[in-house]
């Protein structure tokens, strides 16, 4: 699945500091294997096992047309 990911490194607009510390920001990108049935980050809540079923769903464009 497509996915967009923004990283920003900008001062937190509650800080009253008056100057911010920049510091470089390190990131990789790969691809991981597909998550199993097992995986524990589907397995550690509800919400989790719900959000992969509903990426399943829209994979297989079982959705398609829906609101």
């Amino acid at each position: 699945m497509d996915t967009l990911v923004l990283l920003h490194t900008c001062p937190h607009p509650l800080d009253a500091s008056a100057r911010f510390p920049r510091k470089p920001v390190r990131y990789e990108i790969f691809d991981g294997p597909p998550a199993g049935l097992d995986d524990p980050n589907r397995l550690s809540a509800a919400e989790n096992a719900r959000g992969f079923e509903n990426n399943r769903l829209y994979q297989i464009g079982c959705c398609e047309g829906a609101h």
